[in-house]
């Protein structure tokens, strides 16, 4: 089988890349199977305390393959809609399942063009470091006759607003990375050449910090838009509470006291000793939608 990622772990920093270089890194099934096997690994591996991934060549990712068998309807096939969803059920949905709870920080690093499916790779991360050559396009309506996926319904409208959203999604024209960095899209915009070197530098710095502090910190703030100001405040009590007697957090405290760096431990799982209910956002949903 084909080698479609490459994974080296390295000073604290799991380094993934999407290594399909030919297409663009573009998505098939093989990839989304390594991948997702990728990442179940790196979930026991202690020393993987940072997760970096980008893409080989010239684009960080041109979403998924599109000419791959995986995507082909066949004339006469019976209920294609049915397949579809069983295939994003089960491969698409499922591998940005994993990506989004892989409990350590997550950075991306996009180099080149990031189209479609390969900006869900991109802001499915916690932070996202672009070239300033990169762009992002969302090829979805007037292209493709599709929606949006991959998660990015569901980013987009919580960075940007809905209306930029509804633009980038509707129109399909390219979003620059510098662009990307003004709209709030991006954590940083970086010269061509200093991308690896930035990205890895910030990921050093994430690897010497709070693992289960880390892993509170991406479920508080997305349970934020679906909570009232005062269930918002209920749950950074819980949280805090929870956090407050830990090992690491105690550190931190003796750590300012003496004016030196704090120190912190990282267990083969961060969340490990958490109970269910401290695991799970407490999340109030406006309207109908569950």
């Amino acid at each position: 089988m084909e080698k479609m990622i490459e994974t080296v772990v390295e000073d604290g920093v799991a380094r993934i890349t999407l290594n399909r270089p030919h297409v663009l890194n573009a998505v098939n099934l093989q990839m989304i199977v390594q991948l997702r096997a990728v990442l179940s690994e790196l979930r026991h591996k202690p020393d993987a305390r940072v997760l970096l991934l980008t893409g080989a060549g010239r684009a960080f990712c041109a979403g998924i393959d599109l000419g791959a068998p995986f995507m082909q309807e066949e004339e006469g096939q019976a209920d294609p809609s049915r397949r579809f969803r069983a295939l994003m059920d089960d491969a698409i949905n499922g591998l940005m399942r994993d990506l989004y709870a892989f409990d350590r920080p997550k950075i991306a690093a996009v180099n080149g063009a990031a189209v479609g499916g390969g900006c869900g790779l991109a802001l499915v991360c916690d932070m996202v470091l672009a070239a300033r050559s990169s762009y992002f396009l969302f090829p979805f309506a007037l292209r493709l006759a599709r929606v949006p996926d991959m998660g990015m319904t569901w980013f987009l409208p919580r960075l940007l607003g809905r209306s930029r959203a509804l633009g980038l999604a509707m129109l399909g024209d390219r979003l620059p990375a510098a662009q990307a960095e003004q709209w709030g899209l991006v954590w940083k915009c970086v010269e061509d050449e200093a991308l690896q070197g930035e990205a890895t530098a910030l990921a050093h710095r994430l690897r010497e910090g709070p693992p289960r502090a880390f892993a509170e910190q991406t479920r508080i703030l997305d349970a934020a838009p679906f909570n009232s100001f005062g269930d918002q405040l209920d749950l950074e009590r819980d949280v805090q509470a929870a956090l407050v007697c830990t090992p690491d957090a105690i550190e931190a405290v003796r750590a300012f006291r003496e004016k030196r760096p704090a120190h912190f431990g990282w267990p083969a799982n961060p969340t490990e000793g958490q109970s269910q209910q401290e695991t799970q956002p407490r999340v109030k949903h406006r309207g109908g939608g569950a």
